[in-house]
């Protein structure tokens, strides 16, 4: 029986400092970091009780957080090589670690390409240093560029940058440096998100008087497609471009739904068709309570969790795939004439993708394409 390919997630609930629009888990209580390693092999150790995964060879590993950047290159290793010995681990699977320029030096990336880490995602999110304060950032672009300098040097040949659009004061021509500027970066991935004003965040309640308005970060998102795509860049999810070949394998498993293990508190998995997550506590956690609450899907039926995680991919959805899900061609014919009319989906064949008008309306396409 051939191997299934497993996806494993680890998260580090770490940070220097909590960005003021970053809703995900984290603390910032750096001296527990040690006792959270002990613990986190724990976990791994107990993952076998828990599921059978004898048919499953681990092909990606990512540690996200957070900033996994904090760890040092021996507690890394200490997790992977838990991993490798708990885990049927495949031939060079992609290793990624996100990090923050104002934690990576040129040692420590050395020593991390020197485990086995094959990918860097680098959270840059602006080349102008009053957006970087803005956003709460610690580091400037002139460090990020240093420390795409050491990645190379260490050996990385596969480096992602994050980018921010949508930062309040925000104009046109500011994103357009930092196209500009980012282009000059050894990269083979991008990731561009639109800020988005997180409920229980300190710029939720900030009341910014000068965010640029919906119709202006449409554009911008519009003019990243664009720029990128121009440049060699495969535009292959809503929120994510990779020079060919270098599309990220683990995340493409969340869209694809393929089976993925979360390690650590607020991790996520999804196993065998079910989905569950570790309490985002890190006070339990070294409790040694890695108890996995069950979720149903993402609290919405199947088929329309299926279409919201396909739909953001930028290939073609064959009309036997929606029937295979529960949808039925016949209702699905005049919406879809109805969406190719407004230049929100483009027709192919015996089936259809999203545009990027559609990629920004992509939630209310997917409702209009479920119901009835």
């Amino acid at each position: 029986m051939s191997n299934k390919k497993l996806g494993i997630y680890i998260h580090v609930p770490f940070c220097l400092k909590k960005c003021a629009y970053c809703n995900f888990y984290s603390s910032t209580k750096l001296n527990f970091i040690p006792d959270y390693i002990q613990n986190l092999c724990e976990q791994i150790e107990l993952q076998p009780q828990l599921f059978d995964f004898s048919n499953y060879e681990v092909n990606s590993i990512y540690f996200g957080g957070g900033t996994p950047s904090l760890l040092n290159s021996r507690q890394i290793g200490k997790v992977l090589g838990k991993l490798f010995e708990t885990f049927k681990v495949g031939v060079e699977p992609e290793i990624s670690l996100e990090g923050n320029p104002s934690s990576m030096d040129k040692q420590f990336l050395t020593e991390l390409r020197n485990l086995g880490v094959n990918r860097l995602s680098i959270g840059v999110q602006s080349a102008m240093n009053a957006q970087l304060q803005k956003l709460g950032r610690l580091h400037s672009f002139e460090r990020s560029k240093q420390v795409f300098d050491f990645a190379v040097s260490a050996g990385f040949a596969n480096l992602s940058a994050d980018l921010i659009i949508g930062v309040p004061g925000q104009t046109s021509t500011d994103l357009f440096y930092s196209f500009e500027q980012f282009s000059q970066l050894p990269l083979t991935h991008i990731s561009i998100y639109i800020l988005k004003l997180e409920r229980g965040t300190p710029f939720f309640l900030a009341n910014f008087d000068n965010m640029p308005s919906d119709d202006e970060v449409a554009s911008y998102y519009e003019q990243s497609v664009d720029y990128f795509t121009r440049r060699g860049f495969v535009h292959y999810e809503i929120s994510n471009f990779a020079k060919p070949g270098f599309e990220c394998v683990h995340n493409l498993k969340y869209w694809q739904m393929q089976p993925y293990l979360g390690l650590g508190p607020g991790a996520h998995s999804y196993i065998k068709g079910q989905r569950f997550f570790v309490e985002p506590s890190l006070r339990l956690f070294l409790a040694k309570r890695f108890t996995n609450i069950k979720e149903q899907a993402l609290g919405i039926e199947f088929k329309l969790e299926w279409l919201m995680l396909r739909s953001r991919l930028n290939t073609p959805i064959k009309i036997k795939e929606l029937e295979e899900h529960g949808f039925r061609a016949d209702k699905l014919e005049p919406k879809l004439k109805q969406l190719a009319s407004a230049k929100l989906i483009e027709l192919e064949g015996a089936g259809f993708k999203l545009t990027t008008s559609g990629f920004l309306v992509q939630n209310s396409i997917v409702l209009l394409l479920a119901n009835g």
